[in-house]
C-alpha cells in the first residue's frame, strides 16, 4: 500500500494510481495527514508541530549537506565560503542567467 497526502500531486493523479496498481500491484490510499495529526497535537495546533518539524529538517540539512560542503570548501580553498542571502532567485538555470548567481 502507498499512503499519500490527498493534495499531493502527482500521486493524486488517477492515472498514476491506476498504473501503480496495474504494474506494481500497489494500492493507493488517500490520507489527509494534517487532519489525522490534529487530534494528537496540543490544542489541535499544527503550527508548533510544523516549527519543530522545520527545525529538525534544517538540522538534518546542516549535518548532511551544508556542514560537509563548508568543510570540503575550506579544505580545498583554505577559507570559508560566504553565501549571499540576497542573491536573486531563478526559476530555471541557464548559462545566460548564471552570471546573476552571487556567491561571495
Amino acid at each position: 500500500m502507498l499512503f499519500y497526502q490527498t493534495e499531493d500531486f502527482p500521486v493524486s493523479n488517477v492515472h498514476l494510481a491506476a498504473t501503480l496498481l496495474k504494474y506494481l500491484k500497489i494500492t493507493t490510499v488517500a490520507v489527509n495527514f494534517t487532519a489525522s495529526l490534529l487530534d494528537h497535537l496540543p490544542s489541535r495546533e499544527f503550527a508548533a508541530f510544523q516549527r519543530a518539524s522545520n527545525t529538525y529538517v534544517e538540522y538534518r540539512s546542516w549535518v548532511s549537506v551544508d556542514k560537509p560542503f563548508v568543510e570540503a570548501y575550506k579544505d580545498k580553498f583554505t577559507f570559508t565560503p560566504t553565501f549571499n542571502p540576497h542573491a536573486p532567485r531563478i526559476s530555471h538555470f541557464s548559462p545566460r542567467r548564471a552570471s546573476s548567481i552571487h556567491l561571495r
